[in-house]
């Protein structure tokens, strides 16, 4: 009885372990693992490449949906079922793909070493890092409310040496690029730009 009780919490302590590992991002992988930078590469363009299929999928569905009304709308509503139709299958698929294909197209030029036309330069990502995320968010002694996520007794602890912060609440771990994306709302070259200056 006592031995399983044991196991119970043995394992208890190892999913508590599993769940608090931080979830790294594309930058941190980058930097640590140099060595998979083309197994990135390939997965990145993989990635673009099913996308790419999928705004042929989008291309398809206005096609329908222009025969579609061709075939039974009448003109006065012609216009209007047109908006719908493309506002609910069309729109979020095609900007979610080409969002997918932008990014991805960003981090293979990154790990080419080549900052995209009116990009960034790996230098610049470099000292948007540096900038203290305590200029950001306030803490106290260490510790802030998560700004990913609403919570009152904080747990977005604040790491002063390597500049970083992890959240205990949601497993978030971030640099002060992805704290500038979330609390200013920019995407990645806009912050690395703000926080680079």
């Amino acid at each position: 009885m006592k031995f399983d009780l044991f196991l119970e919490q043995c394992d208890l302590a190892e999913y508590h372990w599993k769940e608090s590992l931080p979830d790294f991002g594309f930058s941190y992988l980058r930097e640590t693992f140099p060595e998979a930078k083309k197994l990135m590469k390939d997965m990145y363009q993989r990635e673009i490449d099913e996308a790419r299929e999928s705004l042929k999928l989008a291309d398809e569905r206005e096609r329908f949906i222009d025969d579609l009304i061709f075939r039974k709308a009448s003109k006065e509503n012609e216009e209007e079922l047109r908006m719908i139709l493309t506002a609910v299958y069309v729109t979020p698929l095609r900007s979610e793909k080409e969002r997918l294909i932008k990014r991805n197209a960003f981090y293979i030029a990154s790990l080419n070493g080549v900052a995209p036309k009116g990009g960034i330069t790996d230098e610049q990502i470099a000292r948007a890092k540096e900038y203290p995320i305590s200029d950001m968010v306030a803490f106290k002694k260490n510790i802030a409310c998560c700004i990913f996520h609403k919570e009152k007794t904080p747990s977005l602890h604040y790491y002063y040496r390597e500049n970083r912060c992890y959240c205990f609440s949601c497993q978030k771990a971030c640099d002060a690029i992805d704290v500038a994306m979330e609390i200013y709302g920019l995407d990645f070259i806009h912050a690395v730009k703000k926080l680079s200056r």
